[in-house]
């Protein structure tokens, strides 16, 4: 399983009421990956998909390193 580092520069079109789901687009599109993949953030790691419908702000993501595993 391959690990990524999405960096804070490059969610810079990403805003505070941007939903989670609207990052796992994003981040497909960033890493032009055609397989399956997950977000984390925050120590320990948490999984992001559980809060897709959440916004950033809410989810506590907007600002945070995330990475992207693939597998």
């Amino acid at each position: 399983m391959g690990t990524g580092t999405l960096r804070h520069c490059d969610l810079a079109g990403q805003v505070p009421s941007d939903t989670v789901a609207a990052l796992f687009k994003f981040a497909a599109e960033a890493s032009q990956t055609t397989g399956l993949f997950d977000l984390r953030c925050g120590f320990p790691p948490r999984q992001l998909w559980p809060q897709k419908d959440l916004t950033l702000e809410e989810a506590k993501v907007h600002g945070e390193a995330i990475q992207m595993k693939q597998g």
